[in-house]
């Protein structure tokens, strides 16, 4: 009854009044029901009377179709026919009034046996067409045909029986059970008429008719009777007044004959006449029937009426109760809450804080008992307001004095009052803690030595806590791993040294050691007499208490303070030491950090200058090494004349047989000096065996102590070069600069130097191929055209005409050979031409070896007007660091050894290099390489088929090919330019490429598809509207031959062998070079939405048609026509509308800008754009708002959508966005350069045309790299100045990175760092190498995956493939160039 006390007055009052009156409702309630349920029973016995009329109709046409038949089938008579016709007319009228009833009847609650029997009479029904078939074509007699009619008649009566005893009003069911029995008499009727119509037609009576007529009398006989017993009087008056006359006494007069006739007897009555006297008799029934249906009808009306008349009383009574009731308990409740009401009004004027409040008594009652009370209350609440107020002011000495032990607010008041005095001195307590740590916590700002700080806080501290004397041990460095560290005394309070104390303790030594050791302070109480004194000038005494405090940082002691006091220490000043034991400890680290920082800094100038002496002594020992080798070169020679002599002497032998049994013993001294000899020999040789490989050795060494300090070298001038961060000045990027151009020439060196010796070594290796004349006369143009340019020379390529398409050789090592004779042919020619000719060399020009004839070779010539060289010099400039003269490389630069290695390679080529050249007139330098039919072009001459490159090269390829540099398996390869070209992509099918000219203004259409066949068919179609084309089968070669041609368009596929094509179109549209070509989708995968969101201009489902095709073309024309672009911005803010204008502005840019949503939705409806810049925070609508709108009105393609907006977005909100669009760019610092990025490219805009500074800002956004910001990669490298400089350089790209100085911890890092995404692995380390640590990478299945890129400055032939076999996906050569480096990572992060 707990919600009974809680409940109002006013709801107590209707609960009293509510349990009496629930008698009432129910009841009430009770008898609404029963009258509800009486009119649904009412209305339902409706639909039954309705539907018996409608049946009765159906039956009544039913009869007289069945007369009109009886008669047709006795006589055939036409006049019957038509009569019978036009009655199935009437007859099919009322079966479907019937058939429309029947659906709005529901079978349920009608019973089983009912919805069984009206399933049988309409099945019979169903059957009418099929009987009257019968009787148009005279398949059927007269018998089955009223037996058909007689049964599907009384179905249906059958089925009106059944509702008559479904019927619950007596009074109902009696009229329905007359008009029943009334129709089935009118039945009997109808029956005899098709009986008698049937017999005269006959015209002779049988014994079966005479029966059969008497039967029907009797029927409607019992009919009658029936009817009669259930009819009212009236209905019995009217059925005596309608059916009589003449009609009725023909028909008994007639029946009559044929009851009283025998059989065998000729009638004489006409079936038309009967059959017209008895239809006359059936109306008159008719009519009866009608007039009492009607008063059925009329019957059910007034029941009806009756029952909601009724039911509508008994809802209004209840109502006017209820409402009655509810109003005197309105009124009762309001008479008491009057009462009740001033005390709510006092009460509230109180809890809003006014205490001058006192209620008025109106009442004599228990209420003017209760106010009474109440302002006693109140006054007694006002004196403790006055307490509690002298309080509040600070009069904590007031006295409280309860008024009983009841009262317990003043109980209360006094133990507040004491915990305000206690709360008080412990914040006078506190403020004085906080006050004194932060004084000496702030004393280490600005100091950097740790001994100062100490003397400073022991000082302090002593006098804070007012000791005698104090001192302060800090633990000294780690020396060793074995040794143990000590705590070294470093200030102190006055202090005396004495012989027996030390100044050093280590853990557990002495209370020092001991404290340190435990981690927890040492209390002494009452010191001994003979323990140490406090003296002063005046005298010394013994302290009363040793207090040892450690100091912790990390939970490790780093210091050990010990205090002694003449007297106990307070419980403030313990409070104060406890908590400078841990700040301290913070303190003492950063001084400690800081000290060792500046000592790094000096040890670091010391190892720079260590450095720069390492590198004079390495170049010391490269002059040495030069001389060594020329002396093993002369020693080669002289072997070589000895071997020569030798083999002479030996033929000597030979010849003189004869004479060496003559003279056996001299022979056999010979023959023993032969022997010392070829030891000799063969000891020589073994000696330069040995030399060679020391020399290979000693190279692959050096080259790694180079490439080392050169790696950090040029990383980090070239990032100080950049000066990304602004705080440099001009002299010190130029200086910067300077030492990134000489770290370039140095490694350039470098290369050259291990190239040559891999030629000397015969370690070089040559992969012949058929290397066409127009693709390395195309790589040439692309090269060395803009250095003619630059330096204002004419440079032409003459191919004759008599040479072959192609020549069997190393297309690699040919361009190598032929780009150094060009360089050097421009550096040192200031003015006139340069000129390469390919021509076939006549019989008259020797060759220097033997060999091929003249006629045999190709000759490719390169000719300058340049300072020429003299005929004494002409021999030596094709030694190693050799040149002209010695002014000539003061001049021009460069090591002397392009040449050199330039021969060496012509000889492994099997050709040789001429010269010819004047001075001050020119040079003429001519390389003769073999020559090979086209039949033979690839037969016998050791020529290799081309291979498709293995994963890790084809990844470098793509990498390097779209960073803007050479491709990466050319830049690991020392001697070889970083601009040279890649070699060429083997042809998926015949294009057009030869015939490509650059910069021609010709329309080229690249197709990346690897079905031949449908690439067939897109050439073909291509070349029709006008494209010049390109084929690639795999995304690799699509790649590159964007990057190498800049077509004018692409048709791509999704489903290429070798990448995804998504990931080939993200490659197109990242780099600044390709991302303008409108790029067209036609694939077999369901990708358009990716495609689109990514950049493509369209998507086409494949399989295709002609008409989809010139769709394609359609809007590739329509996108390179330098048509107008149109923009809509959508932008709230006039500024922003400005600045965006001036950020786009460009004379094939035309811009639009609306303020509002609606505006832009209307814009866009009646124009169309190529790009919308939309805001999300605007007037009338939220961006988001307008996207949805824009989607749900728009009946064309919506165009690109970018968002530019300062709004903070939420996770759901750009996953709302992604719907739309994945261009979202974020109003702040790099805005502009984002947002004109993402124009440029919905666009399809070509940098070149657009303004420098335009082209610079999207260079910068794009420099940003987003796509490497929180990537893990594992750095590996045991040199320090890599990991830094390279970690330095990764961190500004936005990677996380982890580092390790061998491959042991490497492994413990993996397995200690989650989600590393990379590792970049030094080979040449202490501990574990690169390729042991590797080899256990890939051991682990978690990590059988995970791309390794390896580093090393060791650049000798096979490197590369031991890299790869070790378990690396990609090599890279010391030093390294970060821009390859970070393209090399992007592809293995997002392959």
């Amino acid at each position: 009854m707990k919600w009974v006390k809680n409940a109002k007055i006013n709801s107590k009052l209707i609960v009293m009044v509510l349990i009496p009156m629930l008698g009432v409702f129910y009841f009430s309630i009770t008898s609404i029901y029963e009258k509800i349920h009486d009119n649904a029973a009412i209305n339902q016995l409706e639909i039954l009377t309705d539907l018996a009329v409608d049946t009765n109709a159906m039956i009544h046409e039913l009869q007289k179709e069945r007369g009109l038949v009886s008669g047709y089938l006795g006589k055939q008579a036409s006049t019957i026919k038509v009569s019978m016709m036009d009655q199935r007319e009437e007859t099919n009228r009322k079966i479907t009034e019937l058939e429309n009833s029947l659906k709005s009847l529901s079978a349920d609650g009608y019973g089983v046996k009912f919805v069984q029997d009206l399933e049988n009479a309409v099945r019979m029904l169903h059957q009418l067409s099929e009987e009257r078939e019968l009787i148009d074509t005279n398949k059927t007699d007269v018998n089955a045909s009223l037996a058909y009619y007689r049964g599907t008649i009384d179905a249906f009566f059958h089925v009106m029986q059944n509702l008559n005893l479904l019927s619950s009003n007596p009074e109902i069911s009696r009229m329905l059970s007359a008009y029943i029995n009334f129709s089935r008499m009118k039945s009997a009727v109808s029956q005899e008429r098709a009986l008698l119509a049937n017999i005269f037609s006959n015209d002779q009576l049988t014994l079966n008719d005479i029966e059969q007529t008497k039967l029907s009398e009797q029927e409607q006989t019992i009919y009658f009777n029936v009817f009669s017993s259930f009819a009212a009087p009236e209905a019995l008056s009217q059925y005596k007044a309608v059916v009589k006359g003449q009609a009725v006494n023909e028909v008994g007069r007639i029946r009559l004959t044929v009851i009283e006739g025998a059989s065998g007897d000729i009638t004489e009555t006409d079936s038309e006449y009967w059959y017209n006297v008895i239809t006359e008799k059936i109306d008159l029934f008719k009519i009866v029937e009608d007039d009492f249906s009607n008063q059925l009808i009329a019957k059910m009306r007034v029941i009806q009426d009756k029952a909601l008349n009724s039911l509508v009383f008994v809802i209004s009574l209840n109502f006017i109760i209820l409402v009655f009731s509810i109003a005197i308990i309105m009124l009762v409740s309001r008479m008491l809450l009057k009462q009740i009401g001033l005390l709510k009004q006092s009460t509230e004027l109180i809890l809003r804080g006014e205490t001058d409040v006192e209620a008025e008594v109106l009442t004599k009652d228990e209420f003017g008992d209760l106010t009474k009370a109440f302002n006693q209350m109140v006054a007694s609440f006002r004196d403790v307001i006055l307490q509690a107020d002298q309080i509040s002011k600070g009069d904590y000495e007031l006295t409280i004095t309860p008024r009983s032990d009841r009262d317990r607010l003043s109980i209360a008041l006094t133990q507040m009052l004491t915990s305000l005095k206690d709360t008080k001195a412990e914040n006078e307590r506190q403020f004085w803690l906080k006050t004194q740590l932060a004084r000496l916590t702030g004393m280490s700002q600005g100091v950097i030595k740790l001994q100062q700080l100490v003397s400073m806080l022991i000082a302090e501290i002593a006098g804070l806590v007012e000791a005698g004397q104090a001192v302060f041990y800090v633990k000294e460095v780690e020396k060793g791993p074995r040794q143990e560290s000590e705590f070294v005394l470093l200030g102190s309070y006055a202090y005396k040294e004495r012989k027996n104390l030390a100044n050093r303790f280590r853990k557990g030594e002495g209370l020092v050691g001991q404290c340190a050791l435990e981690k927890k302070p040492i209390l002494l109480s009452n010191v001994p007499d003979d323990y140490i004194h406090i003296s002063s000038g005046l005298g010394e005494s013994k302290p009363l208490n040793i207090l040892v405090l450690p100091i912790m940082f990390e939970e490790e002691v780093v210091a050990v303070m010990e205090l002694a006091s003449f007297q106990g220490f307070t419980p403030i000043q313990q409070d104060l030491l406890d908590q400078l034991t841990t700040s301290l400890g913070v303190v003492l680290d950063s001084v400690s950090s800081r000290q060792l920082t500046e000592e790094l800094l000096d040890e670091s100038r010391q190892l720079a200058e260590e450095l720069r002496t390492q590198q004079e002594e390495l170049r010391t020992a490269n002059e040495e090494l030069e001389e060594q080798t020329n002396m093993l070169r002369k020693s080669e020679e002289k072997m070589k004349i000895q071997s020569e002599e030798l083999q002479a002497i030996n033929e000597e032998l030979e010849e003189k047989t004869n004479y060496l049994e003559l003279q056996k013993t001299d022979i056999e001294k010979q023959n023993q000096m032969i022997q010392i000899s070829k030891k000799e020999i063969e000891i020589k040789a073994e000696e330069l065996e040995l030399a060679s490989k020391y020399k290979s050795e000693f190279l692959a060494n050096m080259s790694h102590e180079l490439r080392t300090p050169l790696n950090s070298l040029l990383i980090l001038s070239k990032s100080l070069a950049k000066n990304e961060e602004g705080n440099l000045s001009e002299d010190q990027i130029e200086s910067a600069n300077v030492i990134y151009s000489g770290g370039q020439d140095l490694l350039t060196l470098i290369n050259d130097i291990l190239d040559l010796s891999k030629v000397e070594a015969g370690k070089l290796n040559i992969h012949k191929e058929e290397v066409r004349f127009d693709s390395i006369v195309r790589n040439l143009q692309y090269q060395f055209n803009p250095v003619a340019r630059d330096k204002g020379l004419q440079f032409a390529i003459k191919l004759e005409a008599d040479i072959p398409e192609s020549l069997v050789t190393d297309g690699h090592r040919t361009e190598q050979i032929l780009k150094n004779l060009l360089s050097n042919a421009f550096k040192f020619t200031p003015a006139g031409s340069v000129t390469l000719r390919i021509y076939k060399p006549k019989q008259d020009e020797g060759l220097y070896r033997g060999g091929p004839a003249a006629v045999d070779m190709i000759a490719l010539s390169v000719k300058d007007t340049g300072v020429g060289i003299a005929e004494d010099k002409q021999r030596a400039i094709f030694e190693a660091f050799q040149q002209a003269d010695g002014s000539t490389s003061r001049r021009y630069g460069g090591t002397g050894l392009g040449l050199t290695i330039s021969r060496q390679l012509a000889k492994l080529l099997g050709g040789e290099i001429h010269l010819q050249s004047v001075p001050e007139q020119g040079s003429t330098f001519t390389l003769y390489l073999p020559a090979a039919s086209e039949n033979e072009s690839l037969k016998g001459t050791g020529a290799q088929e081309f291979v498709q490159p293995s994963p890790p090269a084809e990844v470098t390829a793509i990498a390097e090919a779209f960073a803007g540099e050479a491709m990466a398996a050319a830049a690991s390869e020392p001697g070889v330019e970083s601009g040279a070209e890649p070699s060429v992509v083997k042809k998926f099918v015949e294009d057009d490429r030869d015939r490509i000219q650059p910069n021609s203004g010709e329309k080229v259409l690249l197709i990346i598809e690897d079905d031949v066949h449908f690439a067939k068919v897109l050439m073909g179609l291509s070349r029709r509207k006008g494209f010049m084309c390109l084929a690639a089968g795999d995304g690799f070669s699509g790649l590159h031959l964007a990057k190498h041609y800049t077509p004018s368009a692409i048709l791509l596929d999704l489903g290429l062998p070798d990448m995804n094509g998504l990931k080939v179109l993200d490659h197109l549209k990242y780099h600044s070079e390709t991302r303008h070509i409108p790029v067209h989708i036609i694939s077999g995968k369901d990708e358009s939405a990716a495609s689109l969101k990514k950049g493509a201009v369209g998507f086409l489902a494949k399989p295709i048609t002609n008409e989809d095709l010139d769709t394609v073309y359609s809007r590739i024309d329509h996108v390179l026509n330098e048509r107008i672009k149109k923009v809509l911005v959508v932008e709230d803010d006039a500024n922003n509308q400005k600045a965006i204008h001036e950020l786009l502005k460009n004379k094939k840019i035309e811009i639009n800008s609306v303020y509002t949503g609606e505006e832009g939705l209307e814009t866009l409806k009646s124009e169309e754009y190529d790009c919308v810049i939309l805001d999300l925070t605007l007037p009338d609508m939220s961006g988001f708002d307008m996207l949805q709108t824009l989607v749900k009105q728009s009946d064309k393609t919506i165009p690109p959508i970018i968002i530019n907006t300062g709004k903070d977005l939420s996770e759901e909100e750009y996953k709302e966005l992604s719907q739309f669009t994945d261009s979202i760019v974020i109003k702040g610092v790099n805005s502009p350069e984002r947002l004109l990025d993402e124009v440029s490219l919905f666009l399809h805009s070509v940098h070149k045309s657009l303004h420098p500074e335009q082209i610079q800002m999207i260079r910068n956004a794009h420099a940003s790299d987003e796509s490497l910001k929180g990537r893990k990669v594992l750095l590996v490298d045991d040199d320090l100045r890599n990991t830094f400089a390279l970690s330095k350089i990764l961190k500004q790209h936005g990677l996380e990175v982890v580092m390790a100085d061998n491959g042991k911890m490497a492994l413990e890092k993996l397995d200690s760092e989650q989600e590393v995404e990379l590792v970049i692995m030094d080979i040449m380390m202490p501990i574990m190498d690169g390729y042991e640590a590797m080899r256990h990478i890939r051991k682990n299945p978690r990590f059988h995956k995970l791309p390794i890129i390896a580093l090393t400055a060791k650049a000798m032939s096979g490197d590369r493939e031991k890299s790869i076999e070790g378990g690396a996906n990609d090599y890279m050569t010391k030093p390294v160039d970060t821009d390859k480096l970070l393209s090399l990572i992007r592809v293995w992060l997002f392959r």
